[in-house]
Formats: structure tokens, C-alpha cells, sequence
């Protein structure tokens, strides 16, 4: 996508910056339309440019003329009186589309439109914003969005859209005119592939295939299609090859970003340990992500891979060896004399006595009761005088 950016002019700066289209190829070695751009700058202090360019749908721009300083300054000075670039540069002219809000596609794009509408966005506040919506399903895709305050389309063709902008600022002399192109195709596939990708969650296999192929026959330079792709065949074919061609066409585009959500998805989960797997999707080192300032570390090697052609060891049974008895000697037990030891006497250390107090016990006196005498017995014979 097009767009220049002059940040926050001076008052007193004049600053012209325009671009227009001139005219268009239809259709490249790969079938896509190339748009003929025309461009304008003059700023102070700088002298004025003038160039021609052919620019791709993705934006991509190659220079094929620039003009002569005389005629840049000439062709500037002109533009700032009010006159058409188009004009200036004597440029075919054709009809633009209807202005109408709107607009209905044809050919492998059936069934979706094309709309410009003002929205408000997190970014730009208030904006014009470019959607290509299947009316059928319902789903759309944002192409592109600018805060410019006035905006057109001006061509639209089976693959491509341009839409033009206008900003004039408040600062005297700041005149700017851009171009927006609109890849159609490639819209469309990031809207079909989107779609595959619920469906495949959903296990709608069938129909996320023909989304997928629809996607590629569209834009196959598309990257989230490989990776949909990848995990469309995992769930669907043993074999890993097709699945990793896929894998590894999306990594291509974003090698940081397929590579993690290769590692991360639970789709290849069964790959996990595949050495072919690992090897593509190892993670690398960023270069100049270092913030310490030291130089970038190496990427690590990946893991080593296993011998192409392994063979299973078969177990062997362990070859047992008879065991030979052996005879017992029996071994003569000799008496060992026993040694009397000595007996030391032992010293008993005297303890000395403590004396313990004696307390008085009170003495209470026992009445005493009379005892009759018995006479003693009489002897026979004796006679008292």
C-alpha cells in the first residue's frame, strides 16, 4: 500500500507530494494488472522530482522514467496553480465506477463486494476504510484504510482497485494527492483462508479443502494459506511430505512467525518428534536482537538427524554355561589358648555419713490396770504353825 508521510509540516513550509495513475497493464507472466504511477514531490530546499513508475498490486514499485530537472521544477510549479497531473503528463483518459458506496464483483470473485466506508478506527479515529465482503456468508476482510478527508475510486478491474486521496492541510502551500491499489485477489484468499480455518477447528474438512484451493488458485503468495494448508493435511494424510512442503512454504514468508506456530499448534503435535519436522521448524536466532549490544549469538544447529536407514537389533537368548561342581576341602579348626587377664582391685572411696536431726516425739502416759494376784497353790503336806 502506497501512502506518503510528511509528519507535522511548519506553517511557513510548502510541501507538494502527488501521485496519480496514468494507466494500467492488464495482466502480467502471472496474470495480475500493473498500475503506470506518475509522481510529483517538491519540498523546501529540495528540487522537484518527477518519475514514473509501474507498481504492483501488493505496492511494489518499479521506476522506469524520471524527468529532467528542468521539467520536474516546471511540472511542480504547474501542480501548485491547480493543474491535473494527468493532464500535465497528457495521460489517456477513461471512466471511472460509478460513485456509488458499493460496488459488485465478477469473475472468481462472484459474490463479493467491494465498499468504502467511513468507520472509526483505534488508530486513525475517523477513516475511510476499504472491505471486500461475501455477501453469501457474511465474512469480510479489511483491504486497506487511510484519515484522508476526501477519497474515490477510481478504477476497478477483476483483480485490483484504486482508490484515490486528497488531504489538503491547513498550512498554506501543503498539497498532497495519493494513490491507494486495492489487491483484490489477495484479499480474497485472506478472507477464504480466515474461513478455512474455522472450519477446519470445526472439522468441516471438506469444505475447508475447497476454500483452501479456491485461496490458492487466487494468491498462493498468500502465507496463512500454506499454514492452513499444513494443518489441513495433518489432519487428514499420514504421510508428512505434502504436509511439510506446505509448512515450509509459509515459513518462507515468515520465518519467526510459522516457525513458533508450527512448534506451538497442536495440529503437528504427532510430529513432535519427526526429524524433518524439527529441522524446519527449529528456532533461530533474531539477527540484531541483541539489546545488551554485544553481537547476535549464532543460530543453534538443529537437532542431528537419525541414520537414514536404521536396522532393529533382534534380541538374542544369553548362552548359558554349565556350572562344574567343586568339592569342599574341609579346613582343620586350631585351638586358640585363652590368656588369663589380670584383675585390678577397685578402690571404694568412703562416703561420709550425714547425721539426721531426730524430732521428739511426745510420750503420753498408759494408765495401768490392776493385775489380781492368784495364791499360790498349796503343797501337800505343809501345815501352817
Amino acid at each position: 500500500m502506497m501512502a506518503c508521510a510528511h509528519g507535522s509540516p511548519r506553517v511557513d513550509e510548502e510541501i507538494l507530494h502527488v501521485r496519480a495513475l496514468v494507466g494500467v497493464f492488464a495482466g502480467d507472466e502471472a496474470g495480475r494488472s500493473l498500475l503506470v504511477v506518475a509522481e510529483c514531490q517538491k519540498t523546501d530546499g529540495d528540487p522537484a522530482t518527477l518519475t514514473v513508475s509501474l507498481v504492483r498490486p501488493s505496492g511494489l514499485r518499479i521506476r522506469v522514467w524520471q524527468a529532467e530537472a528542468s521539467e520536474a521544477e516546471e511540472t511542480a510549479r504547474a501542480l501548485s496553480e491547480g493543474v491535473d497531473l494527468r493532464e500535465r503528463l497528457r495521460a489517456p483518459a477513461w471512466e471511472p465506477p460509478p460513485p456509488r458506496g458499493s460496488w459488485p464483483l465478477g469473475g472468481s470473485l462472484g459474490g463479493m463486494h467491494l465498499l468504502l466506508e467511513r468507520r472509526r478506527e483505534p488508530r486513525y479515529g475517523k477513516a475511510w476504510v476499504a472491505v471486500l465482503r461475501d455477501e453469501a456468508v457474511g465474512d469480510e476482510t479489511v483491504l486497506g484504510r487511510t484519515p484522508a478527508g476526501h477519497v474515490e475510486l477510481i478504477w476497478l478491474s477483476s483483480d485490483l482497485a484504486v482508490v484515490a486521496t486528497s488531504s489538503p492541510g491547513q498550512a498554506h502551500g501543503f498539497h498532497t494527492a495519493d494513490l491507494i491499489p486495492l489487491d483484490l485477489h489477495a484479499g480474497a484468499a485472506e478472507l477464504l483462508t480466515t474461513r478455512a480455518r474455522y472450519q477446519i477447528d470445526a472439522g468441516r474438512l471438506a469444505e475447508a479443502a475447497g476454500a483452501l484451493d479456491r485461496a490458492e488458485a487466487l494468491a498462493p503468495e498468500v502465507a496463512a494459506l500454506w499454514f492452513e494448508r499444513a494443518r489441513l493435511l495433518a489432519a487428514t494424510e499420514g504421510s508428512p511430505t505434502r504436509l511439510l512442503d506446505a509448512l515450509d512454504r509459509a515459513i518462507r514468508h515468515d520465518p519467526t512467525l510459522y516457525r513458533m506456530k508450527a512448534r506451538t499448534s497442536p495440529a503437528f503435535l504427532p510430529l513432535r518428534r519427526d526429524p524433518a519436522f524439527l529441522a524446519l521448524t527449529h528456532p533461530r536466532a533474531l539477527p540484531g536482537s541483541n539489546r545488551a549490544g554485544r553481537p547476535a549469538p549464532a543460530p543453534e544447529a538443529p537437532p542431528p538427524a537419525p541414520p537414514a536407514e536404521s536396522q532393529p537389533l533382534e534380541p538374542r537368548p544369553p548362552e548359558s554355561q554349565p556350572l562344574e561342581p567343586q568339592p569342599l576341602e574341609p579346613q582343620p579348626l586350631e585351638p586358640q589358648p585363652l590368656e588369663p587377664q589380670p584383675l585390678e582391685p577397685q578402690l571404694l572411696e568412703p562416703q561420709p555419713l550425714e547425721p539426721q536431726p531426730l524430732e521428739p516425739q511426745p510420750f503420753e502416759p498408759q494408765p495401768l490396770e490392776p493385775q489380781p494376784l492368784d495364791s499360790p497353790p498349796e503343797e501337800p503336806g505343809f501345815q501352817p504353825p
